[in-house]
C-alpha cells in the first residue's frame, strides 16, 4: 500500500464470514474465518511467499463461529464459539509459529 492506491482484491475463500486478522512478530499475517455451510473455523497465513492452504482448525461436528486470534511472540492463540447440545462453549487452541 503506497498511501494512494489500494491493491486489487483477491478471494481468500468463498462462502465465508466473520474474518479475523492479526500480524505476528515477524510480519506474517494470520487469518481465521467461519465457513458457511460447514460451520467450521478455518485458518491460513500470508508470508513473503504468499498465502498458505486453508486449514480447518475447529475440526468439530458442532457449529463453530466468531473466531479470533491473538499473537504473542511466536504463539498464536485461537478462540471461537462452538454450539454444543444444550449450550455454547468458548474453545481455544494454540500453535507456535516456526521461526
Amino acid at each position: 500500500f503506497n498511501g494512494r492506491e489500494w491493491s486489487r482484491g483477491i478471494a481468500i475463500d468463498t462462502d465465508s464470514s466473520e474474518p479475523f486478522i492479526v500480524s505476528d512478530y515477524s510480519g506474517g499475517i494470520h487469518l481465521a474465518w467461519s465457513k458457511e455451510g460447514s460451520g467450521q473455523i478455518f485458518y491460513n497465513a500470508k508470508f513473503q511467499s504468499g498465502w498458505s492452504r486453508p486449514t480447518n482448525i475447529s475440526q468439530s461436528t458442532n457449529k463453530c463461529y466468531v473466531p479470533s486470534i491473538t499473537a504473542v511472540g511466536s504463539l498464536l492463540l485461537f478462540t471461537w464459539t462452538e454450539d454444543r447440545a444444550e449450550h455454547s462453549d468458548i474453545i481455544s487452541r494454540h500453535v507456535v509459529i516456526a521461526k
